[in-house]
């Protein structure tokens, strides 16, 4: 009673501006993209858990986001191509309304930085062999720092990942074989390790 769904901040829209700027360099052995970004909101949504009790509750804080991105492609022969890429994202936000952006975004909303190493070899006609290693960063973030009752404190112990396939084209049709984690080695994931929730629930 007394209260009006426009005066809900809850219900404020999300108005975010976004600039970004991009450089693409091409060549017959191979090419080459850069491109950075801001993205920031004085208005975002993000939900914050109640360490104690495990239920989340939206805050309206302001939001500001940079990021890099690399990408390169090598052909050192007609047969063998090289990939890389690398995606590195800051953050700030902010504890409450009114409070100066000196906490990072929880994995809820920011993934670590990624680093993608590939090579493909045509070996015939219609087939090819493809390795890739993916390396996902450590990130530790926020020690120490509490919102109220939400823990917003997170670790997260970065991973190497392998995988393999094969792919070839045939009378019958398209085919591939694939190994993912070829080392079979054990990880936890990012978002599991992180614990975004604050608490102690994998």
């Amino acid at each position: 009673n007394g209260r009006s769904v426009q005066s809900l901040v809850a219900l404020q829209p999300i108005v975010t501006d976004n600039r970004e700027a991009g450089l693409t360099w091409q060549h017959r052995l191979g090419s080459l993209t850069t491109s950075v970004y801001e993205s920031s909101s004085d208005l975002s949504g993000q939900v914050r858990i109640n360490a104690t009790t495990g239920i989340g509750s939206v805050v309206r804080v302001p939001v500001r986001v940079r990021g890099l991105e690399l990408a390169g492609e090598l052909r050192p022969a007609r047969d063998w191509t090289l990939n890389a890429t690398y995606a590195r994202t800051t953050s700030l936000t902010a504890t409450a309304e009114g409070q100066p952006l000196d906490v990072e975004l929880s994995s809820r909303y920011q993934g670590p930085d990624k680093l993608v190493l590939a090579t493909r070899w045509a070996f015939a006609p219609g087939a090819s062999a493809r390795i890739q290693a993916s390396h996902y960063a450590s990130r530790h973030i926020n020690i120490g720092r509490t919102a109220g009752t939400a823990n917003l404190e997170e670790h997260f112990n970065g991973y190497t990942q392998t995988d393999a396939s094969l792919a070839w084209s045939s009378s019958l049709g398209d085919w591939s074989l694939g190994i993912e984690n070829v080392f079979d080695r054990q990880y936890i994931g990012y978002y599991a390790q992180a614990r975004p929730s604050g608490t102690s629930e994998d």
